[in-house]
């Protein structure tokens, strides 16, 4: 009897999951390991859901991840091209980044369509742009120790501790913590890649899970 209860519990649950309406993203169109990653979710999360939607920013960019992604709507914001001056300000100014993308989803509203139960963002500043679409949100964390102080040390030596550069580099990974604050606060649940990231975030008061992200080789 437990058995037969068992399974048909698993039956269910797996019914569940399969008629979750998720939606990911967004990939930017950037060399970048968080587009990767949500493009790995996105295929991870096609061989358990039915419906999985990846947004994209562009109309080139979704034809060229649509070509290598089977069983995900791939959806474009329809961006307008960057243009060269844009992409300078971009490198000077996360904050500029993260606005011009997020005016790019609400734009995207009408044409995305509502209704989700799940949104997962590689983009943790995206989650209040993407509230009105989806039940609950889920944005990704990427760096440790989570602190501005933190931020700042870790870009420094990472980025071979050379003056201006390093310099210039550790304040845009300080613009860049304050983004992540801004998103962990309106997301439902912070992932984390590991479990000391997850407890840290947890501590400071954040709704954090540990996750291992995804990988699939690339054709």
């Amino acid at each position: 009897m437990s058995i037969a209860t068992n399974a048909a519990s698993a039956t269910e649950a797996n019914r569940r999951v399969r008629s979750l309406r998720l939606l990911v993203g967004v990939h930017d169109g950037t060399l970048s390991g968080v587009n990767t990653y949500v493009e790995h979710v996105a295929a991870a999360a096609a061989t358990a859901m039915v419906d999985v939607t990846l947004l994209v920013a562009h109309d080139g960019l979704a034809a060229e991840v649509g070509s290598r992604l089977e069983g995900v709507r791939v959806v474009s914001l329809r961006m307008e091209p960057i243009t060269a001056s844009q992409r300078r300000r971009e490198r000077l100014s996360p904050a500029y980044a993260a606005h011009r993308l997020a005016a790019g989803l609400a734009a995207a509203r009408p044409w995305i369509g509502g209704g989700y139960e799940v949104a997962h963002l590689n983009h943790p500043h995206l989650a209040a742009a993407v509230r009105p679409l989806a039940a609950r949100v889920f944005v990704a964390a990427w760096f440790y120790p989570h602190s501005a102080s933190g931020r700042a040390i870790g870009t420094w030596r990472h980025s071979g501790r050379r003056f201006p550069r390093s310099a210039a580099l550790a304040m845009k990974g300080v613009s860049h913590y304050w983004l992540d604050v801004r998103g962990y606060a309106a997301a439902d649940t912070v992932v984390a890649p590991t479990h000391a990231l997850a407890e840290q975030l947890c501590r400071a008061g954040f709704d954090a899970v540990q996750c291992t992200p995804p990988a699939r080789v690339l054709g």
